[in-house]
């Protein structure tokens, strides 16, 4: 990016945007690295998007940069422990109930599906806190706001912690396995984008002695591991690395158009850091 950049390359802090210019083609750039490792979204009117494209890939040779598919996308937040779009936490109050009624019927919250193992009939069991999501570092107690107390609890006494769950080889390759024999086959893995398919967000039950003990939420494949891995939380007594447990995938019964009949499958799987991945990240 500095070779084709018009200018010295401004350090562009995480998510803070700076002008740029390429090709004197006045720009926006993000910094919003992928996978723990930095990166720019790059912003501008459309007609230049082929001549900006085409300059950086020009550049990018000398450095073996390649052009990935879009379900390759997704995978880098595995790696760097993004969760994303767990359920909003909008369904349950009488305070939301205004904004409920505002949302269009395009939008996501107005949308929402949930697919995977895990069941509930208390919505708020979907809902996520932003410490055991890793957001503490990004909360400051220097101000009065609303639920600060309730933040300040979970900073001290938290529930769950957000891990990466790394599944079983044998058990993988068994749901594939069930392809090829008699009987009732497993949920289809697809990858390396897994579990996106057929709901908006995903939650598969997390068992430890049988009980649930956690949420694995966002699976997917890693190339360069040779792994399947999900991002989830568990609660905090299980959460030390290394640690075993199950989880349950597949969506039985599911009335859902693109799910296939199956039977679940209980996977086994070892609780490891998250980030999983570290690649280095630091301000562009």
């Amino acid at each position: 990016m500095e070779e084709v950049t018009d200018d010295p390359l401004p350090k562009i802090p995480f998510f803070k945007m700076a002008e740029i210019s390429i090709n004197g083609r006045d720009l926006y750039a993000l910094g919003h690295g992928m996978a723990e490792a930095p990166g720019l979204e790059i912003f501008g009117p459309y007609e230049y998007h082929h001549e900006v494209r085409d300059t950086i890939l020009e550049a990018g040779q000398e450095y073996g940069m390649r052009q990935l598919g879009s379900m390759v996308y997704k995978t880098g937040k595995i790696g760097s422990g993004w969760i994303k779009l767990p359920v909003p936490a909008i369904y349950d109050s009488d305070e939301m109930k205004g904004y409920r009624q505002w949302l269009g019927a395009d939008t996501i919250e107005a949308n929402m599906s949930i697919g995977g193992s895990f069941n509930s009939d208390d919505i708020t069991d979907y809902y996520m806190e932003p410490v055991e999501l890793g957001y503490e570092r990004h909360i400051s107690f220097d101000h009065d706001f609303i639920g600060r107390e309730a933040l300040e609890k979970r900073v001290d006494t938290p529930r769950r912690k957000k891990v990466t769950f790394v599944w079983d080889a044998d058990d993988v390759v068994d749901v594939y396995a069930s392809l090829f024999r008699d009987g009732e086959t497993y949920k289809y893995i697809d990858i390396p984008d897994t579990a996106n398919r057929w709901s908006k967000t995903h939650y598969d039950k997390v068992l430890k002695g049988g009980d649930i003990v956690g949420i694995s939420k966002y699976p997917g494949y890693l190339i360069y591991k040779r792994e399947m891995l999900s991002l989830g939380v568990i609660d905090i007594e299980h959460s030390d690395p290394g640690t075993e447990v199950t989880f349950v995938w597949g969506e039985k019964n599911s009335n859902k158009s693109r799910v296939e009949r199956h039977e679940e499958k209980e996977i086994r799987a070892k609780v490891e850091p998250s980030p999983y991945v570290h690649g280095g990240r630091r301000e562009i």
